[in-house]
């Protein structure tokens, strides 16, 4: 079917700052630099936040993820992905998803998964890319709660659960994901998962389509006695990638 903290202390002191000290110093640059990724709300950016990985703040990350900074093996992920201030690769970003995953870093769950999903650098594993999505989901990843729900709705690398792919839809609904409504819409009109109802899935559509889902207003406008079965839905959503 369908798819900070960033105050430190300001005291003089005689002494020379501490390798700890610059550590932070670093990491507060770091975190500065991805909340302006974070406030994309996108994940592989498009072609305006490459000016944010200038070679500076690629060897800081580099240097941070050889500590051991989530952020910054995320960050150092990002970088092999797209290509950015390093040799692209998928390989290596996966590489560098993994180690933030470990360390619950969200958003490396939630690229990690799509690697996965899609077989970018890895070969493709529905089984691991829920086991991915499931922590970021968890911890209210919009995106990783749309493609949950995708997986449940579709059974890959889960049994398929029509009600956990309600679940997932709903929350990810919640946070005005066009997607995730249109599916939603799609599973109240069929009654898969729960009661039929068409007035819901009426509402779901609107909403997807006040969200920018083109072929939300149209099923919304269609809506007959018929269950709809539209198998071209079964990818609805492809994440954004930079080309």
């Amino acid at each position: 079917m369908r798819y900070n903290q960033t105050t430190s202390p300001n005291t003089p002191s005689a002494m020379p700052p501490s390798p700890s000290v610059f550590a932070s110093v670093r990491g507060i640059r770091i975190a500065l630099m991805l909340a302006l990724l974070a406030a994309t709300g996108i994940i592989h950016p498009a072609a305006a936040e490459e000016s944010v990985f200038t070679p500076e703040f690629v060897q800081l990350s580099k240097d941070l993820a050889a500590g051991g900074d989530a952020d910054a093996q995320y960050n150092l992920g990002l970088a092999h992905y797209n290509g950015w201030g390093v040799t692209q690769s998928y390989t290596q970003a996966v590489k560098w998803y993994t180690r933030a995953s470990e360390q619950a870093q969200v958003n490396a769950h939630f690229n990690l998964a799509l690697m996965y999903d899609y077989g970018n650098g890895v070969e493709q594993d529905y089984e691991k890319a829920a086991k991915w999505y499931l922590p970021a989901a968890r911890q209210g990843h919009a995106k990783a709660q749309l493609r949950l729900g995708v997986l449940y709705d579709n059974g890959w690398g889960v049994a398929k659960d029509k009600v956990e792919a309600a679940r997932w839809y709903r929350l990810a609904a919640r946070q005005n994901i066009a997607e995730a409504q249109f599916n939603l819409g799609m599973l109240h009109h069929n009654g898969e998962g729960m009661a039929q109802n068409y007035q819901k899935a009426s509402d779901e559509f609107s909403r997807a389509a006040e969200h920018g889902h083109t072929k939300a207003g149209e099923y919304r406008d269609t809506i007959s006695f018929q269950p709809y079965s539209h198998s071209q839905y079964d990818r609805v959503w492809i994440p954004r990638q930079r080309q």
